[in-house]
Formats: structure tokens, C-alpha cells, sequence
């Protein structure tokens, strides 16, 4: 019995890890209710405590991808977020996503999640100020009101 379970989880990882390598949400949501469908391993519920099954192990997986995906959207809008108070507002919603896909993920995921986003606050620090004193120069103030707005609801 304990051999077929360990040969399905295998298969369903790699339907998983196909899924999210192509971007597959139906193929990676399928994978997910295939693992909770899976019978626990014949341990007492007092050694299996604290040890995440496999469905709750994929889907630490899938939010750090996600929460991956997010950072990299991020990072690819620093420029613009430095520019705009549209490009910030994508900025930091997407910075959110990640965030909240962080939270979900796996500690040491997670935890890198949560650096990386750190990293791209400071980058972005010197040259939205930068950006914020020229609107402040150029008596932008209802435009610089929203752009702190934003900042603000983050």
C-alpha cells in the first residue's frame, strides 16, 4: 500500500511540476486535488503532527512560484514606478501579491520573498524621491498628494 502511495505522489509531483514550468492552471489545480485525495501514511496522527501532507506541500510550492512571479513583476516596473503614480500603484500591488504569496510559502521561500522585496524598496527609495522633489518643484501637489496616497495604502 505505502509503495503505491509514494509511486502516485511521484506522478502527481510531476504533473505539478510540468503544470507550473508551463503555466498550467487547470493541469497545476488538478495535481492539487489529486494530493488531497491521496490516504495519509499508516503513522499515529502524533508522529505525522507538524509534517505538511503532500497537498500542503504543493501548495507552499505554487505560492512561491507565484510570489516569485510577483517579485519579478516588481522588478521590471521600477522604472516605471520612479516615473508615474500609475507605474508605482503596479508596483506595489504587485509588491503586495508577493507579499501575501510569502506569507503562504515555505519558511526559507518566504523568508527569501521577503528580502528581495526589501531590496526593491530600497532601489526604488532615491529615485522616487528624486521623482517626488521635481513634482514638488514643478508645484505638481495634487499629483504628488495621489503618488503619496499610494504609497500610503500599501
Amino acid at each position: 500500500g505505502q509503495e503505491a502511495i509514494a509511486a502516485c505522489s511521484r506522478h502527481i509531483q510531476a504533473i505539478f511540476d510540468h503544470a507550473l514550468a508551463s503555466g498550467n492552471e487547470r493541469e497545476r489545480q488538478s495535481a492539487l486535488w489529486l494530493a488531497g485525495r491521496l490516504p495519509h501514511s499508516h503513522m499515529d496522527d502524533e508522529t505525522r503532527a507538524g509534517r505538511p501532507d503532500l497537498q500542503d506541500t504543493l501548495r507552499r510550492r505554487w505560492d512561491a512560484a507565484k510570489m516569485d512571479e510577483a517579485l519579478d513583476r516588481s522588478a521590471g516596473l521600477l522604472g516605471e514606478a520612479s516615473q508615474s503614480t500609475a507605474g508605482l500603484e503596479a508596483f506595489m500591488d504587485s509588491l503586495e501579491l508577493a507579499e501575501f504569496h510569502a506569507q503562504q510559502a515555505a519558511d526559507a521561500e518566504g523568508a527569501a520573498g521577503r528580502a528581495r522585496a526589501e531590496e526593491l524598496l530600497a532601489a526604488l527609495q532615491s529615485p522616487l524621491a528624486e521623482h517626488f522633489a521635481e513634482m514638488l518643484r514643478k508645484g505638481q501637489l495634487l499629483e504628488l498628494e495621489t503618488a503619496l496616497g499610494v504609497l500610503g495604502n500599501a
